[in-house]
């Protein structure tokens, strides 16, 4: 059985991750889900998917902090590869405090800044490992992968159709590129909500609600688009 774990910044991500694996797999997958605490414990998250006779087994982590997913890697990763997983993948966004200090809008430079002083930082704290770990970043948030994987909308209310989106907010989501054009992805995501007076707060509910209207046709099809290529560098690493 080929094990992996991810680690993710958030709730949202671990979500996502979840359903995203459970798709791509057809359920026919193993997964366990954890919480990591200050004190670095862990505790059992919603939901693991048991499948013991599987050919693949992900553990997931939520870090509860985009900034501590790279240092949770490192602390943990002997661990992991002792008992035998193959990789370690880390998954944060682009957008945060620090990168707001910057900018206001989204950067290349600032973009290859950050992963390469992410991939330094792995690399100098875990020598013997840091080839089997990778640091993903969704750019600039995961809402950018939301945000592409546009017919998801009109089978959360049919009022968020994609003509309505546009006459109403002016963007037009199967002609742009999120990740290069959006700065930030969840406060666009609330607004395309608003419309159908819905509302978006990250929460636990409206992950699993939009997650729940995802299918593997649309993971496929972004993957196979030009758009979002920062869900593809992780998709490769992931599967």
């Amino acid at each position: 059985m080929r094990k992996i774990a991810i680690f993710v910044e958030g709730q949202t991500e671990l979500i996502f991750v979840r359903e995203f694996i459970r798709n791509i797999f057809s359920y026919n997958v193993d997964i366990e889900c954890y919480r990591l605490f200050r004190e670095g414990n862990l505790e059992n998250a919603e939901y693991p998917c048991k499948c013991p006779n599987a050919d693949a087994h992900y553990t997931i982590i939520n870090v509860g902090n985009d900034a501590k997913v790279p240092t949770a890697i490192c602390d943990r990763a002997k661990s992991y590869f002792s008992k035998g997983y193959e990789k370690i993948v880390g998954l944060r966004d682009m957008y945060s405090r620090k990168y707001k200090e910057k900018t206001n809008i989204i950067d290349p430079n600032i973009n290859k800044a950050f992963i390469e002083l992410t991939e330094e930082i792995v690399k100098l704290r875990s020598k013997e490992h840091h080839v089997n770990i990778h640091i993903c970043f969704s750019i600039m948030e995961i809402e950018s992968w939301f945000l592409a994987m546009h017919d998801v909308f009109e089978r959360i209310h049919p009022d968020l159709d994609i003509e309505s989106i546009k006459n109403k907010l002016g963007i037009d989501l199967p002609t742009i590129n999120p990740e290069k054009e959006i700065f930030h992805p969840a406060e666009e995501v609330a607004n395309i909500y608003e419309l159908a007076c819905m509302p978006y707060e990250k929460h636990k509910g409206d992950i699993e609600s939009f997650c729940s209207k995802l299918s593997y046709d649309d993971y496929s099809k972004l993957y196979q688009s030009d758009s979002c290529m920062s869900f593809n560098y992780f998709y490769d690493k992931v599967i």
